[in-house]
């Protein structure tokens, strides 16, 4: 896919490079020549502009690309200006990053596709990962439901999926996935991670599965707490 990315700042930059890294086309654009630089080797192109100046903005290939992230972290009239810009430019697949509820709020009424809060969301990642080890990762799907990943806690190997509670309102299991002994084209043996293909309430969890749930925060914690207290 082809992004450009408007604000190079912290939250900015790493993700354009990690989206980089991931094999996708990036297109990072700040006002700030430092950062531009910065970034040039490691983007597909890095732009020295001004993009709430509408003229400018106008040189960007907009038209070529899958989305636009608005990933400025300081500026909220920027942020907003730009939107509006894009908006009116009928680009179709906006992201914006949030600095607080009213910024959030106005972005909503502008119709942007998707509310980003880096720092909020980066929290609540920890705090899950606080409150049960192998917690791994998180996609926030909106306000209240997500995607998570975590390893199978010990108390869970070798129950079943239906005795393991993991099923529960407001919280659905995804996938379970599983290493699985392959062998390589000069018959070397590895174990490569793989969902099962089929899951149901007889499948035996194991030591080693990565369990995906998807479901609000709330059920995940009374999930994890039912697992503490046994």
């Amino acid at each position: 896919m082809k992004y450009i990315i408007i604000g190079l700042g912290n939250f900015g930059s790493v993700l354009a490079t990690r989206l980089t890294q991931m094999g996708h086309e990036v297109i990072g654009v700040d006002d700030h020549l430092a950062r531009v630089n910065e970034l040039r080797d490691s983007l597909s192109s890095t732009i020295c502009m001004n993009a709430s100046d509408t003229d400018a903005l106008r040189t960007l290939p907009l038209d070529q690309v899958d989305m636009v992230i608005i990933a400025i972290g300081e500026n909220f009239a920027a942020s907003i200006q730009i939107v509006a810009q894009l908006r009116q430019m009928k680009v179709e697949h906006i992201v914006a990053r949030a600095l607080n509820e009213l910024h959030r709020t106005v972005l909503q009424a502008l119709g942007v596709d998707r509310i980003i809060f880096p720092e909020q969301e980066a929290a609540e990642v920890m705090a899950q990962s606080f409150e049960l080890s192998g917690f791994l990762s998180s996609y926030q799907i909106d306000r209240d439901h997500y995607v998570m990943r975590f390893s199978l806690p010990p108390q869970l190997n070798g129950k079943s999926v239906g005795d393991s509670d993991i099923e529960q309102p407001g919280l659905r299991l995804l996938a379970v996935v599983r290493d699985h002994d392959e062998r390589n084209s000069i018959g070397i043996h590895y174990n490569r991670k793989r969902a099962l293909d089929t899951v149901n309430e007889e499948t035996i969890l194991q030591t080693g599965d990565i369990i995906v749930v998807y479901g609000t925060l709330a059920a995940y914690n009374t999930f994890t707490r039912n697992l503490r207290e046994g």
